[in-house]
């Protein structure tokens, strides 16, 4: 790549809360595994006990999703996501960056959940200090739970390759 290098400069979220959703959603509906690294097929790995309380209170993928309709075109709706997608790699940084920049412009892919599989490698891992999952589709929905999908938006405010 001769040394380019691409990044997104900005990036707004633009919620409410994740604690003041699970706080209005007010059910348990997820579970938490803490026997060991996230791994395809299970449920994340919460490393702190807060994070995995609140967890079991965030709504369940789709929960809601026909309110969320109304706001969202068809290209922001995770369950119009394909994860078994062939897998699309680019070896030309400034072509991936740009495919990039258009898919988080188009899906808003940080909030919703609805991610272009596409682009993702068999291997993606999430990591953060309070949660470690594998997968991209576990990633996708975690997304999704985790912001309220009738007021969270997200905007490309500069992207620069």
């Amino acid at each position: 790549t001769g040394g380019r290098h691409a990044q997104l400069s900005a990036l707004n979220t633009f919620t409410s809360t994740p604690t003041a959703r699970a706080a209005r959603a007010g059910r348990a509906s997820a579970s938490c595994k803490e026997d060991g690294p996230g791994t395809e097929g299970q449920d994340p790995v919460y490393t702190n006990p807060l994070t995995a309380f609140i967890g079991n209170f965030l709504p369940s993928p789709g929960d809601g999703a026909s309110d969320a309709t109304s706001v969202r075109s068809d290209m922001q709706r995770l369950d119009a996501v394909d994860f078994t997608v062939a897998k699309e790699p680019e070896a030309d940084v400034v072509r991936a960056f740009e495919r990039l920049e258009r898919a988080i412009s188009e899906t808003e892919c940080f909030v919703t959940g609805a991610v272009r599989p596409q682009y993702y490698s068999e291997d993606f891992e999430f990591v953060d200090p309070d949660v470690r999952l594998k997968g991209v589709e576990k990633y996708a929905l975690g997304v999704n739970r985790l912001f309220d999908q009738k007021s969270s938006r997200v905007e490309v405010v500069r992207a620069d390759a």
